[in-house]
């Protein structure tokens, strides 16, 4: 397929004839029969961000996700915020650019030490968890975010073999405040003040966020249009509900059917789909599902040219020179 580089969608939106439009800044106007949203960690949502971050944070704030100019950070004392692998390898980062003191400030008592979704990753998990109903399934997945996800043990030894690291276990920050020169976190004990602070905090999936979905958006069925569980859906209710085919399902009937020509194929479909869009080991296997979908749905949609192919379809197998004419016998008359 043809690869195009530097072009940014701007807007998703209804195109002529039930296509797809998606408005770029780069490639003009692009109408497609199937659009796939294959955009990461972020694609459906944006970074989760504490209450107390500020609205709109300076060049001080950093959330993982951003660009950091690690060098300038020799000599420095940083702050990093949260026990996930991206915090765990900023900060490592930092250390191996010269910081002079990193500290890791954790809210929990102790580092989570278990990644349960790696009980996951075998055939059962990619193939069967889609076959459960929806209540089954998401109690599956609740249960491999319990007690959250260990930081990778290689990334930690990174970080311990820097003098410069300080672990800092029940420490939530209360507040912040960036100045040019730095950011002043206002801890339980203390006041501490670092030249940068970076956020560790993950990634939220919500639709809203998202500039360029912003007409998909209301009216893309969410799991809290479909499923209200005892004790709550928590950070699903905003997952996208998504068919088989990672297809956006339309919230309120069948008025809009463009909106289920556009695929989800990010992290925002395991609720629906399982571990084979967000993760290494199951991925290959949700791009084949991904792609036998649409083909499945692209052929049905070309029924009528395909029953037209078949019947006008005129390549002989044979050429009438294989059987020698002294072979014939002549039909008893």
């Amino acid at each position: 397929l043809p690869v195009t580089n530097g072009v940014t969608a701007t807007r998703i939106r209804r195109g002529r004839d039930g296509l797809v439009a998606v408005e770029t800044e780069g490639a003009g106007v692009v109408l497609a029969r199937r659009l796939v949203l294959a955009t990461g960690r972020d694609g459906l949502g944006g970074p989760r961000l504490p209450d107390w971050v500020p609205a709109n944070p300076g060049p001080r704030i950093r959330h993982s996700r951003d660009a950091v100019d690690f060098t300038a950070l020799a000599g420095q004392r940083v702050a990093v915020v949260g026990a996930s692998a991206s915090a765990v390898d900023n900060a490592a980062t930092a250390l191996e650019h010269g910081a002079a003191e990193v500290h890791l400030l954790v809210r929990r008592a102790a580092l989570p030490v278990l990644n349960r979704f790696k009980s996951m990753v075998h055939a059962g998990f990619t193939h069967g968890l889609p076959g459960l109903d929806d209540a089954a399934r998401l109690e599956v997945l609740k249960a491999a975010f319990e007690g959250a996800v260990a930081p990778p043990r290689e990334s930690l030894q990174r970080l311990a073999r820097h003098p410069g690291f300080r672990l800092r276990l029940e420490t939530p920050v209360l507040s912040v405040a960036e100045d040019a020169d730095g950011v002043t976190l206002r801890l339980p004990q203390e006041r501490m003040r670092v030249a940068m602070l970076i956020l560790g905090t993950g990634f939220a999936i919500d639709l809203s966020l998202r500039p360029e979905l912003a007409e998909l958006a209301p009216r893309v069925k969410l799991w809290s249009d479909v499923l209200q569980p005892p004790g709550g859906l928590g950070e699903f209710a905003l997952y996208p509900y998504l068919g088989p085919g990672f297809e956006f399902q339309q919230r309120d009937g069948g008025a809009l059917p463009w909106i289920e020509r556009v695929h989800a194929f990010a992290i925002g479909a395991i609720a629906s789909l399982g571990l084979i869009s967000g993760d290494i080991p199951g991925v290959g296997d949700g791009a084949r599902r991904l792609a036998e979908a649409i083909a499945r749905s692209l052929f049905v949609e070309d029924a009528a040219h395909h029953l037209a192919a078949v019947r006008d379809y005129a390549d002989p197998e044979l050429l009438g020179d294989e059987i020698p004419s002294a072979a014939l016998v002549p039909a008893h008359v």
